[in-house]
């Protein structure tokens, strides 16, 4: 084992409260710091020697904590430094560490130099010296190790600081560091993305890809970069310089080679499943048991209430695929009433024909059934759009709040199942139809909001079209055949054995069930799917109704604005306070403008993404007289209507003359309305100085309250607190 004898000696930095008012609070350090360290001075995980906390410290308290961290160490020991929050450049692009008291107009003196940092790594004596950087810009740091002289022609390689240095950040030079909820032991925790990652690899032991009992720093890397890339917001960014590996942490020592296992003996789904008494976790079906060493045959389970919703199964021919649908299938619908859950399949094997008689399952077709595959999804999109509108009706902001309100008696009567859309045979199934991706993409896209999934099986990733495996965050793997092709765990994925009952999903390997019952369980599952000759529920879908949803034909639409708003009346009668009325987030500053070919209202949501919209800034291009300047009116005409002038204001800006907003510049909402700039360019220069200024005038708003950004101002002010408007601009 690396640095046998030696100490192991950790320091964590974490700042989350900040002096200057410009520096918003965070949530994530300081309980990252707490969990991280309890894992570093685990004996059976980190088995640290010490791990000192500075949190919410000085730049003074931070400082002598890490000089104090890296004096005196001998060759043998390793040493660990973490440092959570803000991260700040300045003007010269050098990197800082923000501690409690920073200025930020006076960086050198009141934040961490990392220039000091890297001093004190270079002088260290320690064998083996870690460490994480979870903040804005962090990679920078790295960027720094190398040498500063350009007459040296010395390679990088050979001007490292220090012997054993490894340095794994959150971001690379350019990128923003994020917080988000998660969870730690089962409880819901506000964490850094980049932090949740490193805690996930310790406390399973997941990031072990050689199952040797230990967690060396390249592991580590790979697992947090491997988790963290696919999601395209952070880049992890690592420096190297090592001879040999050394220990992060340790694994569990068994280890289990599954390469040369056996058949597994058979897990049944009536061993998995909840006593009837019990409640079931909803839509959290059993699938098999853990094969992992450290899960001790846990139950698995997956979640399908959250971003995993939607779940692709890839494996090579006869892996076990289709069974694995069938015991996720036949599991929802033993614990799920047909109001809660309901499956729409298109089945390309042959392997699915026996659930349609669950009265959960609305049919089960061939791919080659051209007019009823169409109506199948034209159907599921059906269910998408009455869902929007209720949704809108009932201001319900989640799938999560959908599935509470159905249960109450005085919800309004309908189709409130989970819907599941599955494809068993992706490939055989899009080769007979070439708009089926589009489709399925657009089903998936918006599906997890209104309790709508897509569960699709494939042979290898490569079938699955990029822009639908990008939605498809629910993954399982079964035997591959070239497990470098796996995206959840190279590693894992060879060690699958080549026959069928194995799989893989990101908390490691399992044994799938077999969609087997037992009447001694408790539960009846023949007497649930009823007689042989049972036929699922498609009565729906007349065959008058298939012609018009082929391909390539379109719904003719007419709307007015107002009925595309959904709001009663004419122009002259319609109940203005009642279209003003407040919304909640997800529905302010989002408004249709049109309609697609089947007739479903098109909309754009200029909210910032992290508020879940698709803004916060657009661009539309046209040719002279598509109608740029009538979708213009459209889009602002809609906002207004759907808005008070007290949560959104407009400034309107014509570069050759005034027609595009005639007859707008009179609304309440318009603060100004500027015409004709091409004739004098100097007022361009004018209107950025007013925009700024008011920009600036907002930012001095928000930092007399300590308000983080604009919700914050606004969600305080509509509890009550005296404070005036600040509408979106």
């Amino acid at each position: 084992m690396p640095n046998p004898g030696g100490e192991r000696h950790a320091l964590l930095i974490a700042t989350s409260r900040y002096i200057d008012p410009t520096l918003h609070r965070l949530r994530a350090p300081a309980q990252d710091a707490r969990d991280l360290r309890e894992l570093l001075i685990d004996p059976a995980v980190g088995y640290f020697d010490s791990a000192a906390k500075v949190v919410d410290g000085t730049k003074a308290e931070a400082d002598e904590g890490i000089e104090r961290l890296f004096r005196g160490r001998a060759p043998e020991d390793l040493v660990l430094l973490y440092i959570s929050g803000h991260g700040i450049k300045n003007d010269y692009g050098q990197l800082f560490f923000a501690a409690s008291n920073t200025d930020l107009a006076l960086p050198r003196s009141t934040a961490i130099n990392s220039s000091f940092v890297r001093d004190l790594l270079e002088e260290c004596q320690a064998g083996a010296k870690i460490v994480l950087l979870d903040c804005c810009y962090s990679g920078a740091f790295s960027a720094g190790l190398a040498p500063k002289s350009s007459a040296d022609s010395v390679s990088l390689d050979e001007q490292l600081v220090g012997r054993g240095t490894y340095v794994i950040t959150a971001t690379d030079a350019l990128e923003y560091a994020f917080e988000g909820e998660h969870r730690y032991f089962e409880r819901p925790v506000h964490r850094s993305m980049f932090t949740s990652m490193v805690i996930e690899a310790l406390q399973t032991g997941a990031a072990d890809v050689d199952r040797n009992g230990m967690i060396t720093a390249d592991e580590l890397y790979d697992y947090v970069y491997r988790k963290m890339q696919p999601r395209g917001i952070q880049t992890p960014t690592r420096y190297a310089r090592t001879e040999g590996s050394f220990t992060v942490a340790k694994t569990r020592p068994t280890t289990v080679s599954l390469t040369t296992a056996a058949k597994p003996p058979p897990v049944t789904l009536d061993h998995l499943l909840p006593a009837p008494d019990e409640s079931p976790r909803e839509l959290q079906p059993p699938v098999g048991r853990s094969a992992e060493p450290a899960g001790n045959a846990a139950i698995v389970q997956f979640d399908l209430t959250g971003q995993g919703g939607h779940v692709v199964v890839v494996g090579q021919i006869h892996s076990g695929k289709s069974t694995l649908v069938q015991t996720l299938v036949v599991g929802l619908s033993l614990t799920h009433t047909p109001g809660n859950a309901t499956f729409y399949c298109i089945d390309s094997g042959g392997q699915l024909a026996a659930l349609a008689r669950l009265p959960h399952v609305k049919m089960v077709i061939d791919p080659e059934e051209h007019r009823r595959r169409v109506a199948m999804l034209a159907k599921i999109t059906e269910i998408m759009a009455e869902r929007k509108k209720l949704f809108r009706k009932y201001r319900i902001p989640s799938a999560e709040v959908f599935r509470a309100r159905r249960k109450d008696l005085a919800f309004p009567a309908g189709d409130h199942a989970d819907v599941f859309l599955i494809i068993d045979g992706w490939a055989q199934t899009s080769d007979v139809d070439g708009t089926l991706a589009e489709r399925v993409r657009r089903i998936a896209s918006d599906g997890l909001r209104f309790g709508v999934h897509v569960i699709l099986t494939a042979r290898s990733w490569r079938e699955v079209p990029p822009r639908l495996a990008d939605l498809m965050l629910g993954r399982i793997e079964l035997r591959l055949s070239d497990p470098r092709e796996s995206r959840i765990d190279p590693a894992l994925a060879a060690t699958l054995p080549k026959h069928s009952g194995y799989g893989l999903h990101e908390a490691g390997r399992f044994v799938i069930a077999q969609p087997e019952v037992d009447a001694s369980s408790g539960y009846d599952l023949d007497e649930l799917m009823g007689p042989e000759d049972a036929a699922a529920d498609d009565h729906w879908l007349a065959e008058d109704d298939t012609e018009q949803l082929l391909p390539g034909e379109s719904l003719a639409v007419s709307l007015s604005l107002l009925a595309l708003l959904g709001l009663q009346g004419t122009a002259g009668t319609f109940d203005l306070r009642r279209a003003w009325a407040p919304r909640p987030v997800r529905d302010r500053y989002r408004v249709p403008f049109g309609v697609d070919e089947h007739g479903r209202p098109v909309e754009l949501d200029i909210k910032e993404a992290a508020a879940g919209g698709m803004g916060p800034h657009g661009i539309c291009v046209g040719a002279t007289g598509s109608g740029k300047s009538e979708l213009l009116r459209t889009i602002m005409l809609g906002m207004m209507l759907r808005h008070s002038p007290g949560t959104l204001n407009m400034i309107l800006v014509d570069f050759k003359g005034g027609a595009t907003f005639l007859g707008l510049d009179k609304a309440p909402h318009v603060a100004a309305t500027i015409t004709n700039l091409a004739s004098d360019l100097n007022l361009v220069d004018r209107m950025k100085d007013a925009i700024a200024g008011e920009v600036s005038r907002r930012q001095e708003e928000l930092a007399k309250g300590n308000y983080k950004n604009v919700w914050d101002y606004e969600k305080a002010r509509e509890n009550g607190a005296d404070l005036d408007p600040l509408p979106a601009l």
